[in-house]
């Protein structure tokens, strides 16, 4: 895949992928380059780009309903251009994501993570301050910054706490709906109205 543009000077990328290997690093001659590797039908990504004046929108998806497993092969190896200013949008489910990023001119930058693994490398000589958001759900997750200082938790907990973590998330309110289905029975909610009444 190439994706040109001579007179763009910044862009906006978003990659969203949730199953596969995905590689992401500076280099690219043109706006982005790179090679897309698959052995499943259907599994070409959808790639989407427009150019606005100087400003470019680039975004790459995984085709929907796209399922993974046994011996299939699902590559992204992309590159982006070192002089463009960009905000990017990463967004990775159960593979494996290597992102070396530290060549790029970045303003902003969004991971977001699943169960998968991810290695986000920002190392290299920023001329400028960017923001940096970090999300993710239960996998493993590796950040090299330029200075070795990352804000927030110093050291990832163990998968199971996290996991734990996530179900009571996602299910504390379905968990409650049954505690109180089984543990306060009609009648005793009768029996709490009328005391309640009462006083």
């Amino acid at each position: 895949v190439e994706i040109g543009g001579d007179n763009v000077d910044r862009a906006n990328v978003e990659l969203d992928m949730g199953a596969g290997e995905l590689k992401l690093r500076g280099g690219a001659s043109k706006l982005l380059e790179g090679r897309f590797e698959y052995n499943v039908d259907g599994a070409k990504p959808l790639v989407k780009s427009s150019i606005n004046g100087s400003h470019a929108t680039i975004t790459i998806r995984e085709p929907e309903h796209l399922r993974l497993g046994g011996n299939q092969r699902y590559l992204w190896d992309l590159q982006l251009n070192d002089r463009l200013l960009l905000d990017l949008a990463l967004n990775c489910g159960a593979g494996e994501a290597r992102f070396d990023l530290g060549s790029l001119q970045l303003r902003h930058i969004e991971v977001h993570m699943g169960a998968g693994q991810v290695d986000l490398d920002v190392r290299g000589k920023p001329t400028r301050d960017y923001d940096a958001k970090i999300s993710g759900g239960v996998g493993q997750a590796n950040f090299d910054f330029y200075g070795q200082t990352l804000q927030g938790t110093p050291q990832l907990m163990p998968r199971w706490k996290r996991c734990v973590q996530l179900v009571d998330a996602q299910m504390g309110e379905a968990l409650g709906q049954e505690f109180v289905a089984r543990n306060f029975t009609p009648e005793l909610k009768a029996a709490t109205v009328q005391m309640t009444d009462e006083i």
